[in-house]
């Protein structure tokens, strides 16, 4: 009775394929379906495409998406960072000779430096990532293979954010995993002597060795220290930095004039103004515990501040910066083991430790699902197990949401996650303007390095403290790189399978 049913209610007859990962899963295909995808690359929903073989996803020793793939809900209405100095020394965004550079040279490109990405480009950028501080070698190239460019990566990897703020002005990837996602990459793995004298992340941190990508934020908040006293300067370049306690910052403008009368510093009256004028003062407040309410304190007494400055220390309550509250969520990387084994890392917050705040989930395959000096081609899929409530969310407070990974080598699946916190991308909890290019990051062919590689406004102070980023997620994967897609949906087996015999043929050898 099934036989007939499916004979009679199916034009084409169904195919069978085996895969196994600690047990056995069948998968139907319909074999019409599949014959239309097993000789090409799939277009279906992808939305980011760099190949190192396209001479238009390269800018010097960067990488370019094609322009032809971009995410139906991409903006850009012209994105320009004023403040890319602040944060973008730290991963060699922004480049120079701690050896060489004069002080009025390096507070220019601390506090002037000026990110642009002119309107309408959608494309994903990531760069070669470098460090200014000489701690570690971070070593990429591209060489020819055979017919095909690659990038060589011995210590070092690309990286790239894809929004900004609010996402309302640049947003060029999707940061809800609403319903799913799939990644994928063509790499070739082995093994590099050291090319320096340095040492390479992996060197310092063994167990990140392979991390072939990475998503979430870029580093910590770079200013923690001085917001919980580590430091007695208080002061950045042109900026003035808020005090233990702050969790949250925001900034509203205002034309109510009883928020503005008198508040001002050029002391502004309900005298000083005709009817109908139009005024308005932009104010910074904390989410957070106060001791006093500040309007109660804007010029009530000597020395109060006004509407227009930042609210002073002394006004909050004396609890530290959580650090740790940045990353929950926040930090999820997939890896390959020395041993050929494929799986995941990802940062939840613990709740039965008593020494720290955070644990490191993972899993991994068996052993030599990833072969060793061959091409591979690398799909995860990453599906949400629960919907998003809104299109609009509170980022901080979504500890119900649910995901599971899964993911295929050469087409087929080798490795299925158990049920895990859904993943939340988000901003740090710190004005725009202190962290521009850290929040919503992507990296290929590494993780990231967390504040390893730091630069603070006095370039001279090598201040460094390891924090759980630089620990459990700085590290790089050791081989070749040639391509890598975002999908915005979640690609069936037929079309997995398709991918990984268009990219091995490719490379004119090896077999699916």
């Amino acid at each position: 009775m099934a036989y007939n049913s499916i004979k009679n209610h199916n034009w084409f007859p169904l195919a069978m394929e085996v895969s196994w990962n600690d047990y056995w899963d069948f998968q139907l295909a319909d074999t019409k379906l599949s014959s239309d995808y097993n000789s090409g690359l799939v277009k279906d929903c992808l939305i980011s495409y760099i190949d190192t073989s396209d001479d238009e996803c390269f800018d010097g020793n960067n990488l370019l998406s094609k322009r032809g793939y971009k995410w139906d809900k991409s903006v850009n209405k012209g994105l320009r960072l004023e403040h890319i100095g602040v944060t973008g020394m730290d991963n060699g965004l922004i480049k120079f000779d701690m050896e060489t550079v004069t002080n009025k040279e390096f507070d220019e490109l601390f506090s002037q430096s000026v990110t642009d990405i002119p309107e309408g480009d959608t494309r994903l950028r990531i760069n070669s990532v470098a460090g200014n501080n000489g701690r570690f070698y971070y070593g990429n190239s591209f060489m020819r293979m055979g017919d095909e460019n690659v990038a060589r990566l011995n210590g070092g990897f690309f990286q790239g954010f894809f929004r900004t703020g609010d996402g309302c002005e640049y947003n060029v990837l999707p940061s809800i995993l609403d319903t799913s996602w799939g990644f994928e990459v063509t790499l070739r793995r082995c093994d590099f002597e050291n090319e320096s004298g340095l040492p390479r992340m992996n060197d310092v941190y063994p167990d990140n060795k392979g991390i072939f990508l990475y998503i979430g934020t870029r580093s910590e908040n770079k200013w923690w220290r001085y917001y919980n006293d580590d430091t007695d300067n208080k002061e950045t370049s042109d900026m003035t930095l808020y005090g233990p306690g702050m969790e949250m910052v925001s900034e509203f403008e205002t034309d109510n004039k009883f928020l503005i009368f008198d508040r001002t510093k050029d002391g502004l009256t309900v005298y000083d103004t005709e009817e109908g004028e139009d005024i308005s003062a932009i104010i910074t407040m904390p989410e957070g515990e106060l001791k006093e309410n500040p309007f109660l304190v804007y010029h009530r007494g000597k020395g109060g501040c006004c509407v227009y400055d930042d609210i002073p220390d002394s006004m909050f309550e004396g609890r530290e910066y959580d650090i740790e509250s940045d990353l929950y969520n926040n930090a999820l990387a997939f890896k390959v083991k020395d041993d050929g084994s494929v799986g995941y890392q990802y940062l939840v917050r613990d709740c039965e430790s008593e020494d720290r705040k955070h644990k490191i989930e993972s899993e991994f395959s068996k052993p030599g699902m990833v072969p060793y000096d061959e091409w591979a081609v690398i799909h995860i899929r990453v599906d949400s197990n629960t919907p998003y409530p809104s299109k609009s969310y509170n980022a901080t407070d979504l500890s119900g949401l649910r995901m599971r990974i899964r993911i295929y080598v050469n087409g087929r699946l080798v490795f299925v996650s158990r049920e895990l916190e859904g993943l939340r991308l988000r901003n740090l909890y710190d004005l725009e303007e202190r962290q521009e290019g850290v929040a919503f990051n992507i990296s290929v062919g590494g993780g990231t390095q967390g504040l390893a590689d730091v630069v603070y406004q006095d370039y001279k102070e090598k201040f460094h403290k390891t924090l759980p980023l630089e620990e459990s997620f700085g590290g790089s994967f050791s081989g070749y790189i040639r391509s890598f897609k975002f999908y915005d949906c979640g690609l069936t087996f037929d079309r997995i399978r398709s991918n990984a015999i268009f990219e091995i043929g490719k490379t004119r050898k090896g077999k699916i």
